[in-house]
């Protein structure tokens, strides 16, 4: 018996969000567009597949197995922007080279908006919207945490500008 591995690639392309072909998003474009600004720490990640589906032809076995889902659960440490006493929330992603990556027991910062199903959350201008905490640094920006906040807080309460 011979067995095809067939290898599938999927693209989303989200309604209304423009990430596809994204450019880079101006970091108060990010604090703009962002309802809710958390840090958390990401507690479980669950990826829920459909499984592969019945062979193209007899005598040969397909082998693809179709990600449906990826939903980060994160407990909040802090708000920055949104509704104050917010304790968990769920971060829907996609497996796509330029969506974020969450794994259980990394500190993250995340600019969020809420996502078309139920509950859940998906990230402001994809990997832009997450950002890494190690050792009260944030990695990508190389600053401390509380200047980071700092900057993000300004920005939220900067009165408002034309063309802005």
């Amino acid at each position: 018996m011979r067995i095809a591995r067939v290898a599938i690639v999927l693209f989303f392309l989200p309604i209304g969000g423009g990430h596809a072909a994204m450019g880079k998003i101006p970091f108060a474009a990010l604090v703009g567009q962002a309802e809710l600004i958390v840090q958390g720490r990401v507690e479980s990640v669950v990826t829920t597949t459909r499984p592969p589906e019945a062979s193209p032809s007899p005598g040969q076995k397909r082998e693809v197995e179709f990600v449906v889902s990826n939903v980060a659960d994160l407990a909040v440490d802090t708000v920055l922007k949104g509704p104050v006493g917010i304790r968990r929330i769920r971060i829907e992603f996609h497996s796509m080279e330029d969506s974020p990556r969450y794994k259980p027991g990394e500190t993250v910062v995340v600019f969020l908006t809420k996502a078309a199903q139920g509950d859940l959350y998906s990230t402001v201008g994809m990997l832009q919207g997450r950002f890494l905490i190690r050792d009260g640094m944030v990695e990508r920006e190389q600053i401390p945490v509380a200047e980071f906040f700092h900057r993000i807080r300004t920005l939220i309460h900067a009165p408002s500008q034309p063309g802005r």
